[in-house]
């Protein structure tokens, strides 16, 4: 028999080459190995399936974790703050004076307050893997903005001229609450084109909205013009609407 390869002479019972390995055709037989069915789970464990927009991507279990944990601690440090907060409000309100200090404690609490909870709205997208850089970015938002009201609060910057200050505040707080809103948003997991198109389109709005509102805080434009309240009130209302509907859409699509 001679090699189909390198056409060196083989014995008849050569099932491959001991030159160039090429199998000679004669039937091999591979041994078959039993996996202990506890590695089988164990590796099964490894990997799991995102259900992201229908799309099939593995991703190990080992980085989902570490995402886990991650926005474990933030909720856990939202919550510890708000708890912390609130009951330094309570003690203010039943046993303080209610002087300046006590006003800027006060402050303090519902500037926590509120910013943790638009962050919490923006954490909810932080586990799906298209979304978590805006998640991430929307946390972020939030942690700055109670930073520099809280800044602002107890007067760290030491100015008399508060307009640049307010208008970094009011940046924080509409970029912050048109993130929430989005995040909210884009949990929704449409099953059909029409509430796709609808959701997209309200996140449009969203966007909109908020640029025209950070146009007015800049004094881009004319606040106080017709024109533009007309018009941002249309988008406003086109972006509430949305934002109602589009939940509602994709009910009355998964019943169809």
């Amino acid at each position: 028999m001679v090699c189909r390869n390198c056409n060196r002479l083989l014995a008849e019972d050569f099932k491959f080459c001991p030159e160039c390995a090429t199998p000679t055709g004669i039937n091999v037989e591979m041994p078959r190995v039993e996996i202990p069915q506890e590695l089988i789970a164990e590796d099964n464990q490894n990997v799991d399936v995102s259900d992201e927009l229908n799309s099939d991507v593995i991703v190990p279990q080992r980085k989902q974790k570490t995402n886990s944990k991650l926005r474990k601690a933030f909720l856990i440090t939202m919550i510890a703050s708000l708890s912390i907060s609130a009951l330094m409000g309570i003690l203010v309100i039943l046993i303080g004076t209610l002087g300046e200090t006590e006003a800027k404690i006060l402050g303090t609490t519902l500037a926590l307050g509120g910013f943790s909870l638009i962050g919490l709205c923006c954490s909810t997208l932080y586990d799906k893997i298209n979304y978590k850089m805006f998640s991430t970015a929307g946390m972020l938002v939030c942690i700055l903005g109670f930073v520099h009201s809280t800044l602002m609060i107890w007067q760290v910057y030491g100015t008399n001229n508060w307009e640049l200050p307010l208008k970094v505040l009011g940046t924080f707080i509409i970029v912050s609450l048109s993130m929430a809103q989005a995040s909210i948003l884009l949990l929704i997991k449409y099953k059909n084109k029409k509430t796709r198109n609808v959701l997209w389109t309200t996140v449009g709005l969203i966007c909109v909205v908020a640029l025209m509102l950070l146009a007015m805080v800049y004094e881009l434009i004319d606040g106080g013009s017709e024109l533009f309240f007309r018009t941002l009130s249309v988008f406003a209302i086109l972006d509430a609407l949305g934002t109602i509907t589009t939940p509602i859409l994709n009910k009355i699509g998964d019943r169809q």
